[in-house]
């Protein structure tokens, strides 16, 4: 800690006697983070108080609590500095390689598949290959790219990881198998934690391409109506937030948006009817300082729906949409509050997720497609309403069960209820199957259950999902509000 206060304060301020402090401080400090248009500006200052306020700028530019003493994106970067030095460094410094070098500029991956030795692999197509050390990272969301999955590979095997554009660069050189024949397979160049995609090479380059810019904001025009209250030529939409366990005590967080269709333009474009909006969406904490951000132009071909994955740690945030539809220039902003728990090493759920489509992934859909959550399509109610006629999905993953020390199985029970709202009437009530909550995937079961509620009549009604551990005796009951429509 005493390096990163140092780091800390000599990055405040150009000195005035080093010549060559801010050339450094623009090659080294902030090389990775520093925009096109702020290098050229940078590059034609002459005094050092010109320079000294350049920086000064700089950090007040990113500051997420201007006003305050602390400048936290600030500190996290010369921590994620830090941390790259710690623990990649070589022969090169750790913030000069390439693993440094993401970790600087976009954080922690949200998980690693390490593979540290050269050795035999397991690939999709289930043949086992000689490969060097590599190392794949996996983001589910980076700010103005997406989700994404970074290879690094250590070729020379000397502890040098460089990142690639060729999923076929893990391979060891000096195997001695038919190269030829195993290439013929692109799956024989895939682990089982890569997805088809990973070989797309337009795809790739598309990717290492955006990983090479420092991360902005595309459109300033909807941040700026984050403070706005919009009165006139309103986009109407809605968003849902739903809370799912992710790597340590973080939580994967679906942002689902649905818009209303009265209020988008479409046009046939070469893929269908396609309207087209500008979304962007902030997430600060209750000290106001921001946890996420993402901005994207989606594509609606037909459609109305739209989700995002983001990561989030414990905690209550504010989260701010802003949606504005390109050509026509309605806007509109949805305000909610979401609260992040933390794991209790004890049973542990996540959201109930009411939804209109509920199946079985297809095998080219991964987890980083719009509404697929680990082995299941969940398009979730953002509002929660059906038509009767619609048959009712439940999703929920179920974290933190026992297993029988002999046979290494959960023995989890569920039930489903559903109550007429503010009768307390018990108008259905459904076991959950074992097969529809037999899923388990990545140390966590998942139910899924569809029912037919078209001998309901229509109505607002309360949706109680009941789950039990039986094995430590722990229950715990979820619920969600629903309305049938005719």
């Amino acid at each position: 800690m005493k390096a990163l206060a140092f780091i800390l304060a000599f990055g405040l301020f150009a000195q005035k006697d080093d010549p060559d402090f801010f050339k450094r401080w623009l090659s080294e400090d902030v090389v990775y983070i520093i925009t096109k248009d702020e290098l050229a500006s940078a590059r034609g200052l002459k005094t050092p108080e010109e320079k000294d306020a350049f920086i000064q700028t700089f950090w007040e530019r990113r500051d997420p609590t201007r006003g305050t003493m602390a400048n936290e994106y600030r500190e996290e970067h010369y921590l994620r500095i830090a941390k790259a030095n710690q623990k990649y460094t070589t022969a090169t410094d750790g913030w000069r390689t390439d693993r440094g070098k993401i970790l600087i500029r976009f954080g922690e991956p949200d998980n690693i598949d390490r593979n540290d030795s050269a050795g035999s692999t397991t690939m999709r197509s289930g043949a086992n290959r000689l490969t060097v050390p590599f190392e794949t990272w996996e983001y589910r969301n980076i700010p103005g790219i997406g989700p994404a999955k970074i290879t690094f590979v250590d070729k020379t095997m000397t502890g040098n990881y460089e990142m690639t554009l060729n999923p076929a660069d893990k391979i060891a050189k000096f195997s001695n198998e038919d190269s030829a024949l195993l290439n013929s397979d692109p799956n024989n160049l895939l682990t089982l934690t890569e997805t088809p995609d990973s070989i797309d090479w337009s795809k790739r380059v598309n990717q290492y391409l955006a990983l090479q810019r420092p991360p902005e904001i595309k459109f300033k025009d909807l941040k700026a109506l984050v403070n706005v209250r919009l009165a006139f030529n309103v986009l109407p939409f809605n968003v849902r937030l739903d809370t799912l366990r992710g790597a340590g005590d973080r939580s994967v967080v679906p942002v689902t948006f649905e818009f209303d269709r009265s209020g988008l333009t479409f046009e046939q474009g070469p893929g269908g009817r396609v309207a087209t909006v500008n979304v962007y969406c902030i997430v600060v904490d209750l000290a106001g300082r921001v946890a996420y951000e993402f901005e994207d132009a989606v594509s609606l071909y037909d459609s109305t729906y739209f989700q995002r994955f983001i990561t989030l740690d414990p905690g209550r945030y504010k989260v701010t949409a802003v949606a504005k539809q390109a050509g026509s220039g309605s806007a509109g902003k949805v305000e909610q509050v979401i609260a992040v728990s933390r794991p209790q090493n004890k049973l542990g759920v996540s959201s109930l997720m009411l939804a209109d489509i509920l199946v079985a992934t297809a095998s080219n859909e991964s987890t980083l497609d719009n509404f697929v959550i680990s082995r299941f399509k969940v398009r979730p109610l953002v509002k929660p309403e059906i038509s009767s006629e619609t048959p009712l999905g439940i999703y929920q993953e179920i974290y933190d069960f026992a297993t029988d020390s002999n046979s290494q199985k959960p023995d989890i029970g569920a039930v489903l209820q559903v109550f007429r709202k503010g009768q307390g009437t018990e108008v259905l009530n459904s076991l959950v199957t074992a097969e529809e909550i037999g899923t388990r995937y990545a140390g966590r079961l998942l139910l899924a259950k569809t029912l037919r509620v078209s001998g309901l009549a229509p109505g607002e009604y309360i949706v109680r999902l009941t789950v039990t551990d039986n094995l430590r005796k722990e229950t715990l009951a979820t619920e969600a509000p629903l309305t049938l429509k005719n």
